[in-house]
């Protein structure tokens, strides 16, 4: 399915309703260039969940941001920085990925892992204030 999105609140709604379908153990598998809106998108997958936005942020130096939503944990990395399976096995990835959370994976593309079951959510620019948000779901990614 795509979605049209012209601004940061679209994207935010987009992804809070997406969120809805989410359960334990789901991978989301962020695609899209530089400033395409992986982490805009992340924010609203935690308004759904009853974060705030601001306390959600890019995992590009941490590689792994961890955010408490009471019931459930939602685990965000970003594997733009990483280059092996071992990487995520020295942060401890592993675990979380395959845990009792929700994993969303910024620069999934990178493909260090391949992940048995996800959701793959790819972000293509239109214009400087329009993106294609397009949710496939995948047996394997």
């Amino acid at each position: 399915m795509i979605f049209r999105s012209d601004s940061s609140e679209k994207t935010k709604s987009i992804a809070a309703e997406f969120a809805s379908t989410l359960k334990k153990g789901d991978v989301v598998a962020l695609v899209g260039d530089l400033g395409a809106g992986k982490t805009l998108f992340t924010k609203g997958i935690g308004l759904n969940f009853g974060l705030k936005e601001s306390d959600i942020y890019s995992p590009t130096f941490s590689l792994l941001n961890i955010y408490d939503a009471g019931e459930i944990s939602i685990y965000h990395f970003d594997w733009y920085r990483l280059g092996k399976k071992k990487d995520l096995e020295d942060i401890g990835a592993i675990e979380y990925l395959y845990g009792e959370g929700i994993s969303i994976v910024e620069w999934y593309d990178s493909k260090i892992l391949e992940i048995n079951r996800c959701i793959e959510v790819k972000f293509k620019w239109i214009s400087e204030f329009e993106r294609d948000i397009e949710i496939l779901n995948a047996a394997q990614c």
